[in-house]
């Protein structure tokens, strides 16, 4: 088979027989010359051909020529607003390249064989269509087939995800963005409350947002948590420094008493410069 292309056998980790890529089955791998490798794929139209692995990774490639055939000429539907939305959908359930194949293909998730072909995709769709309105499936883990598809906005196309976060307060189900806007704040301020302080689902979407002086208070502690500050060294009072008079230990402050001179003076006199008891209590 590969000989019939001028290839020769290798191993691609990112490529092998029985992948999959939108319309076409991989039936072998082989490379022509030092770096350009190919696929011999059986397209579902029944033809044979061999395509280059990069186009078929990058989702650029997705039949042996067919299906653009078929959506430019026969169908005349490239330009339909739902080109992309059919595109987009095969891509990410059938192409292993896909950044979001993980969370499609990858887990499951499956374009039933009728939306092969974008004539039937578009005629299936359902009534109410508008700009801006988004292909949602009403069964998150169902497939892209007749009856699990509906119009929805963006915003509640993301609320159907399986990483939403459903809460349920006095009867009433809505996600954790939605408590947070109906309490007037962020976005994440319920998800915040939950993960971040510990608090249970109900104080989380019940609790009035805080005032400006209380998210102060909030900040500070969510920024040096964790923080352990050095304990201060225990310190004990210093005992007064003394001298010998007449048989009793006195003070500077005693001896200034005395003399009547300033007690910064005499503490230099007897520490700093070791004048004698007599000669501090001189006078002048």
């Amino acid at each position: 088979m590969l000989g019939k292309y001028g290839l020769q056998p290798c191993d691609i980790k990112s490529c092998h027989a029985g992948n999959r890529f939108g319309r076409l089955q991989v039936l072998a791998v082989g490379v022509k010359g030092s770096y350009r490798y190919y696929a011999i794929c059986k397209c579902d139209c029944g033809a044979e051909k061999a395509i280059r692995v990069d186009g078929l990774k990058s989702g650029v490639v997705l039949s042996c020529g067919c299906l653009q055939k078929e959506v430019s000429t026969k169908h005349g539907m490239y330009t339909s607003p739902h080109y992309s939305r059919w595109r987009g959908i095969l891509d990410r359930c059938e192409n292993p390249a896909s950044p979001s194949f993980l969370d499609y293909g990858g887990r499951g998730i499956k374009v039933c064989e009728r939306w092969h072909d974008i004539a039937n995709f578009i005629s299936d769709l359902p009534d109410g269509f508008e700009p801006g309105l988004e292909i949602d499936r009403i069964d998150n883990d169902g497939h892209y087939c007749p009856g699990n598809i509906r119009w929805s906005t963006k915003q509640s196309n993301s609320c159907n995800r399986r990483s939403t976060r459903l809460i349920t307060h006095n009867g009433a189900t809505r996600t954790a963005k939605e408590w947070s806007l109906l309490l007037g704040g962020a976005h994440g301020l319920v998800a915040e409350r939950i993960d971040e302080f510990g608090w249970s689902e109900e104080r989380a979407v019940t609790t009035p947002i805080a005032d400006r002086h209380e998210n102060i208070l909030r900040a500070q502690q969510k920024r040096w948590a964790g923080h352990v500050k050095t304990p201060k060294r225990e310190t004990h009072p210093k005992a007064p420094r003394t001298v010998e008079l007449d048989g009793k230990q006195v003070t500077a402050l005693d001896i200034s008493k005395i003399t009547g001179k300033p007690v910064k003076l005499i503490r230099k006199q007897l520490f700093e410069r070791n004048w004698p008891i007599e000669k501090v209590l001189m006078k002048g």
